[in-house]
């Protein structure tokens, strides 16, 4: 059936028709429509599902995530009536399952980073409005307190490990609730001053890790800035088409982010493919002030939405798919 020939080097198939099933990676010559031909992993179109239900309610979130789709995290936040938890709960990819490890410090308006079994929660109001330095390691069993920050923030954004993690921007107070640019390191011992952002806010979505981390939105006023830091410095990346804050964002590094929800942006979910933003699905119901986990662009989960039901979540996914794709010249 095949024959072969050679173009630039490689050695091309010549097939009768496209192979069926395609694999990743092929390229071949067709020669029935005499086009030369490769089978890339195109994304599909992104969608959002309704997922399992918390078991505490937390209205305006405000609480932390962290993990995968299917093994995720969530921890502190508001509840209700208006009041800070302690209440830590898991994700298995279909239901939600409070662990019984509560917090050692209450708080909202955190941020955070990890997995789920081994998770970094920093910074946020420990008693409304206060802001803190705490921080707290989750080792899938229990929370270890740890060393605090430099100084105490709430509304910032948090990216990396246990052992390798970055806080930027946010808020202090009080008495001083301005936004700032402050970013601090944590080498999984203690905290230490870092390369500040360029543009002070606060309530923007974040993740990545410790040297391709991402921080997108914000306010106030709300934007759509969008700044990447690299390991050595932070540098202006395309804006998003709409400014939000309190948006929450899932990463699978800085050149492939997922942002959805936020104020000013309402349910609208936004991908980064490296290049420019581009508006995708909307939410059932609209997310922000909420938490996220935020490992991948293409599979996340929102926890807990600002409207009733409070409790419910979202699983966003972009299926993949292997899909001819004939060569073209221009």
């Amino acid at each position: 059936m095949a024959t072969y020939s050679k173009i630039n080097g490689f050695t091309v198939q010549s097939l009768g028709s496209d192979p069926s099933p395609l694999v990743e990676g092929q390229v071949w010559y067709n020669t029935s429509s005499n086009t030369l031909k490769a089978s890339p992993n195109f994304l599909g179109t992104g969608s959002w599902a309704s997922a399992g239900t918390l078991n505490t309610v937390r209205p305006n979130n405000w609480g932390g995530g962290s993990g995968t789709q299917t093994a995720a995290l969530a921890f502190g936040g508001y509840t209700v009536p208006a009041a800070v938890t302690d209440k830590t709960e898991s994700y298995n990819g279909t239901a939600w399952t409070e662990t019984g490890d509560l917090m050692n410090t209450a708080r909202y308006g955190s941020a955070a980073c990890g997995t789920q079994t081994a998770t970094l929660c920093f910074s946020g109001n420990a008693v409304s409005p206060n802001a803190t330095a705490i921080t707290e390691e989750y080792n899938g069993s229990s929370w270890v307190v740890k060393n605090t920050m430099p100084t105490s923030k709430a509304d910032g954004a948090g990216a990396g490990t246990t052992e390798a993690a970055k806080y930027y921007s946010g808020r202090g107070g009080p008495p001083a609730y301005t936004v700032n640019t402050d970013v601090f390191d944590f080498d999984g011992t203690n905290w230490s001053v870092g390369t500040a952002n360029n543009t002070a806010r606060s309530q923007a979505g974040g993740g990545g890790t410790s040297t391709d981390a991402v921080f997108v939105g914000g306010g106030p006023p709300t934007v759509a800035i969008f700044e990447k830091w690299n390991g050595s410095a932070w540098a202006e990346a395309p804006d998003l088409n709409t400014a939000r804050r309190a948006a929450f964002a899932s990463v699978t590094d800085g050149d492939n982010v997922m942002l959805g929800g936020g104020e000013g942006g309402n349910a609208l979910t936004e991908l980064y493919n490296g290049v420019s933003w581009s508006v995708q699905a909307v939410q059932a119901t609209e997310h922000y002030k909420n938490a996220a986990s935020t490992a991948s662009s293409t599979a996340a989960i929102a926890i807990a939405p600002t409207d009733s039901p409070y409790a419910l979540c979202e699983e966003w996914t972009i299926p993949t798919a292997i899909t001819a794709k004939t060569f073209t010249s221009s």
